[in-house]
């Protein structure tokens, strides 16, 4: 009897054992490799590593038909919450190659230097640049008395068609207007466009000078019609200019906002005298001059620069022997 009750003792702690061992396998599966399929697990990502140089300029610029989706934020490899949106322009780094060929598919567009004004340049001819100067004047001073004295020759000398472009665009039938009576002629070539024509004449003259220089008894030699300039066909004789002598100057003052000086030019008569033989003139002429005229010139400085708000030239302002001899300007 005491044999059989170990036995069933032994029986039900084996028993015992097996059911406590299969439930800690069950636990421990559960826990480690035993979950289903449909929910595998997830790894966390790789810490991201630190972008290149290069990376971080070789980004293209965005298609400005392209529409960006809503909320959508731009990645540049930083997260979401410090990333910014490139701007429209190129990066500050410069470029890679094939974003720099993207960006110069946009043409550049011409830089307008300060010295250089938003109107068409003012050419020189060989004779301007040849011209006598006045010495007492700086480099920059010098070349805009080349150019006033070109401009001022020939709108108020013997050259107005050069002046307004005639020379090398005279229109079949041009363009008249009358203006108080006037009639006007439309200008071609260079400063056609008024806007063109004005903003010269104020780099080279100021306001004051041009509008007392450019009245006539009954308005204006240039006017603005329609945005257009218009000019006044008449011109001044060039006969008594003594080419062979240079024109000379003499300061008068000088301060940081003035100078003053005189201009001379000299003048004889281009016909031969009384039994004077074609070579005896020309013989004339190269010894020496009949009469002298002189100009007062100003040029002083304003907001924009140097101008001239007093000018002359003296193949445009020249007066014949007699008017001079009225006006007590010969010598004796």
């Amino acid at each position: 009897m005491k044999n059989r009750f170990g036995l069933v003792t032994s029986l039900l702690t084996t028993l015992f054992a097996f059911g406590a061992f299969v439930a800690l396998a069950m636990t421990l599966c559960s826990l480690t490799a035993c979950a289903p399929a449909g929910d595998a697990a997830v790894s966390p990502p790789p810490p991201a590593s630190p972008m290149e140089p290069s990376e971080q300029v070789s980004i293209s610029l965005p298609d400005p038909s392209a529409r960006p989706s809503e909320g959508a934020v731009p990645s540049l490899g930083v997260p979401a919450s410090e990333s910014v949106a490139p701007p429209p322009a190129q990066p500050s780094a410069a470029p890679s190659a094939p974003a720099l060929a993207e960006v110069s598919q946009t043409p550049a567009q011409p830089s307008i230097s300060p010295l250089n004004p938003s109107f068409p340049e003012i050419p020189l001819d060989d004779e301007s640049k040849r011209m006598p100067v006045p010495d007492f004047l700086d480099e920059d001073q010098q070349m805009l008395y080349r150019q006033a004295h070109s401009i001022y020759s020939r709108l108020f000398g013997a050259n107005v068609m050069i002046a307004v472009g005639m020379e090398d665009k005279f229109p079949d039938l041009p363009n008249l207007e009358e203006r108080s009576g006037i009639v006007y002629t439309k200008a071609v070539g260079r400063y056609a466009a008024w806007a063109d024509f004005d903003a010269m004449i104020h780099s080279l003259f100021t306001d004051r000078f041009w509008t007392a220089r450019n009245a006539i008894q009954r308005g204006e030699r240039y006017v603005n019609i329609n945005g257009a300039l218009y000019f006044l066909d008449v011109s001044m004789g060039g006969y008594y200019r003594n080419d062979n002598f240079p024109d000379t100057f003499q300061l008068k003052s000088k301060t940081d906002d003035e100078i003053v000086f005189t201009l001379t030019g000299y003048y004889s008569s281009p016909w031969p005298n009384e039994g004077e033989s074609v070579e005896q003139r020309d013989q004339r002429l190269r010894d020496g001059w009949d009469y002298t005229l002189d100009f007062n010139v100003k040029l002083v400085r304003t907001a924009g620069g140097w101008r001239f708000d007093s000018f002359h030239a003296t193949a445009a302002d020249q007066e014949d022997p007699e008017t001079a001899a009225l006006l007590h300007r010969l010598p004796g």
